[in-house]
């Protein structure tokens, strides 16, 4: 295992977040344990700079995809809303079916 390991637990995602109120919650952790753990990551990476670019990169590209994401995601959203309703306007896909039909 490298030093970064070390530095920073792994918790698997099933355990990291709950939807439970208060579990998972930073006051599981005992009192310091994260800013103990936060100290010592700094004073790693001010040892080991180089480490800091590839981690920074990766920060940037997660912005990215996260804007990408909810970009997408809102025009989805857009589009049904205005489907639905234009849909609703129109009568729906059902209802101008029967009236097409003489129903």
């Amino acid at each position: 295992m490298s030093s970064v390991s070390t530095l920073i637990s792994y918790q698997p995602a099933s355990h990291r977040h709950s939807h439970a109120p208060g579990a998972g919650s930073h006051a599981d952790r005992p009192a310091g344990e994260g800013k103990a753990n936060e100290e010592k990551l700094a004073e790693f990476l001010s040892k080991n700079g180089q480490l800091l670019l590839p981690m920074v990169d990766l920060i940037e590209q997660c912005q990215w995809a996260c804007d990408e994401l909810i970009d997408v995601t809102g025009r989805a959203a857009i589009q049904a809303v205005l489907q639905l309703s234009a849909e609703q306007v129109a009568g729906g896909r059902r209802n101008k079916a029967n009236a097409e039909a003489g129903m």
